[in-house]
């Protein structure tokens, strides 16, 4: 497992890709065994035949190795949906 700048906020593609039932994506940094890596992903929601969203489809390709040798800076972008919440585990719009 991974915490990132994105989980639990705003930012995260795959909550945004939940809500709004579109692909989403972002860059961030990844924080895996007390190493911070630099991170391209984007989510799709997975939803039912009863079009009914349960989750998200995460693809993640870590770039660290490739923004160190030609010295990229973090670029975040991503389109924004609206701020999200956190309650007990579950997700809520603002």
């Amino acid at each position: 497992m991974m915490k990132t700048e994105d989980c639990r906020t705003d930012k995260c593609a795959c909550c945004c890709s939940m809500l709004t039932t579109e692909r989403r994506f972002s860059e961030t940094t990844a924080h895996v065994q007390n190493m911070n890596r630099e991170i391209y992903y984007n989510a799709s929601p997975i939803i039912t035949s009863a079009s009914e969203v349960v989750g998200a489809f995460e693809i993640v390709i870590d770039q660290t190795d490739i923004k160190q040798r030609h010295g990229i800076k973090k670029n975040k972008q991503m389109k924004l949906c609206r701020p999200l919440k956190f309650r007990k585990n579950k997700l809520y719009r603002c």
